[in-house]
This record gives C-alpha cells, sequence and structure tokens, in this order.
C-alpha cells in the first residue's frame, strides 16, 4: 500500500498542511521549524514515501508535454525516432520532454525516468527496461495508472511494444541464401531477441551460422564506434570468413563497415553486410545498407496512440504488442564471387 502525506503526519505528529509544505519544498516559506522539517523528511525517506503522481497532475494540471526516455542518442536508431516523436506530438498538441539515459546501470535508467516525472510529464514512452517487477516505479506506474509505455522490452503488467523480428529476419537470410551464401555471421551484442530468429532461419535454409560477440559491457555505450572496428580488424584476419554478416544494430554495421574498410575488405564484393533498425543512417552509407527494418514509424505512432488513450482515461492492454520486422533491401548484398 503507498504511504501518503497522511501516514507521514500521523507519525511525526503534525498536521497533513504541515507536511505537504514541507515535501513541496515550502516548510521555510510556511515557517515551520528547522527541526519539524528534518523530522518529516527523514520519517518520509524512512517510509519510502513517494509523490504521487496522479496527485501531482490534479494539483499542477497537465503540462501537454510526453517525455521519450531513450539510450546513446549519438545512435541514430534512437535520433531518428525522437525527431518522429517529436513531429508526432507536436501535431497532437503537445511537446516532447527528451531524456538520455547512458545505460551505465539500473539505477541510472530509474533516476531518468524520476526525472522526468518531475518534470511533470504527462505520459512516458521508454526504450529502457529499468521500469520492471520489483521497482517502486514500476509498483506506481501500475497503481496510479500513470500513462507508460515501453518499446523494445516486454514488461509484465505494463503497455509495451516489441518487434517481432523473425519476418524481417527470415528475408534476410533467404536473400542472402538465393545469393550463393552459404556461411553466415552474426556480429554485435548479445541480444536473444535478434539472435535466436537468425538462428531459426540459418537452419530453416540450411545455411551455417557463426557468432561473434562485440567484447563490450553495459555502461561503454560511448566506446561502440571502437569496439565494432576492432572487431571488424579481427574478422578480416579469419583464415576462412563467412562471407555475409548481420549486425546487431544499422548503427555498429556503419563501423564495422569503416573496420572492414581499414583492412582493405569491400562490402559488398567481398563481404556482403547486413544490418539492424532501418534507419536512414543505413541508407546514406556506401554501398547503401541492407536492413532488418524496425518500423519505427509504425511502432511509434502504436506508443503514442497508446499513451494519449491513457491520458484521456481509457485503460491500455498489457499484453506486449507485436510489430513485425520486415526487410529493407539496399545495395550492401550481393552474389558470391
Amino acid at each position: 500500500m503507498a504511504i501518503t502525506a497522511t501516514d507521514i503526519a500521523k507519525r511525526v505528529g503534525v498536521s497533513q498542511g504541515t507536511v505537504s509544505s514541507v515535501l513541496n519544498g515550502n516548510g521555510a516559506k510556511a515557517r515551520i521549524a528547522q527541526a519539524t522539517q528534518e523530522k518529516i523528511l527523514a520519517v518520509a525517506k524512512e517510509l519510502r514515501y513517494r509523490p504521487s503522481f496522479a496527485g501531482r497532475a490534479l494539483v499542477r494540471g497537465r503540462t501537454r508535454s510526453i517525455g521519450f526516455l531513450c539510450g546513446d542518442i549519438r545512435n541514430p536508431h534512437f535520433n531518428e525516432l525522437a525527431d518522429l516523436a517529436m513531429e508526432e506530438v507536436e501535431r497532437r498538441g503537445f511537446h516532447l520532454v527528451l531524456a538520455v539515459t547512458k545505460w551505465h546501470t539500473a539505477k541510472n535508467d530509474l533516476e531518468t525516468f524520476d526525472n522526468l516525472l518531475a518534470r511533470g510529464v504527462d505520459g512516458i514512452i521508454s526504450f529502457g527496461s529499468a521500469v520492471r517487477k520489483g521497482t517502486p516505479q514500476y509498483a506506481q506506474v501500475r497503481a496510479e495508472q500513470f500513462p507508460f509505455v515501453c518499446i523494445g522490452h516486454a514488461v509484465a503488467g505494463l503497455p509495451c511494444i516489441i518487434s517481432d523480428n523473425h519476418p524481417g529476419t527470415d528475408e534476410a537470410v533467404r536473400l542472402c541464401q538465393a545469393n550463393g551464401h552459404r556461411r553466415l555471421a552474426y556480429v554485435g551484442l548479445p541480444e536473444p531477441a535478434k539472435e535466436r530468429p537468425l538462428a531459426d532461419a540459418a537452419a530453416r535454409h540450411g545455411v551455417s551460422l557463426d557468432t561473434y560477440h562485440v567484447p563490450m559491457r553495459p555502461g561503454q555505450w560511448a566506446q561502440v564506434s571502437a569496439c565494432a572496428r576492432e572487431a571488424a580488424h579481427r574478422f578480416a584476419k579469419l583464415p576462412e570468413r563467412p562471407t555475409a554478416v548481420f549486425t546487431s544494430s544499422d548503427h555498429l554495421a556503419v563501423d564495422f563497415a569503416s573496420g572492414l574498410w581499414e583492412m582493405g575488405v569491400r562490402i559488398p564484393d567481398e563481404v556482403s553486410l547486413i544490418g539492424h533498425d532501418g534507419t536512414a543512417a543505413g541508407g546514406a552509407m556506401s554501398p547503401p545498407l541492407t536492413s532488418i527494418d524496425f518500423d519505427g514509424a509504425q511502432v511509434l505512432q502504436l506508443a503514442l496512440d497508446m499513451v494519449f488513450a491513457q491520458i484521456e482515461g481509457r485503460p491500455a492492454a498489457v499484453e506486449p504488442v507485436a510489430v513485425p520486422s520486415r526487410l529493407l533491401v539496399r545495395k550492401s548484398v550481393s552474389l558470391v564471387s
């Protein structure tokens, strides 16, 4: 059961109004003794009091803003989605509040989430996975039915949108197989949601699959470019290389391709390359990058529809909504020479 200002007032022996003044930062203005303020704050911390999202909305009114919580903004996947979200949110008469987390730890993500709430946003779209069962934020979002949608992660009991990577991945493997590729590779971060569909498709189409995980720990996202180039250098030195490489993101593919170029390996003449996310940045590569498309425009439209429905008081479904991926064919896959 959520702790309220009334609970704190009973424990300290003061009025609820006194507690509210202190918790809202108006203790000095209300001429409340410093010792009393300190006692109220200590009890609030002891009881793990968290201010009500809904209560703040009633007091302040709507801010007509939507929070957008994402990771490394240097990744074109996120900056392109943020741009799409901003356009759509503004079209609906709201504005977008962007919050970027470095994904060092779950604590860091939750603090970023709390900072968005402190801004008084009316709803949040999150690409992080930290708001999950067992956290106070999860419990409060559930209890108060705060408008929230998680993208990319299935969170039990909360509205979320995930990508079904099977269709696009199967198309990509079929394209490689039709072009004579019999040995594929996955290069990227350990991501089961992308690796499993790839392994399934490889088995289904009768091609082999090697896996090369990029040695990067969570919290090292700033080093993704250097790590991807190093992975490309090691890949280029293999005595018998796979002829087609699937990467875990377009962002990583750009730097992996750069590393291959530094080693004298050309795309697609010597190695075909397939990205993931379908970003415009991938299309600006030379050659343009074939990619398993996340269909960000559809995902964001769906996410915003879900958030605004909750803002308007309509309950949101808590079963994950899966959006099928598709293959965006460009020029980075060719016949095996």
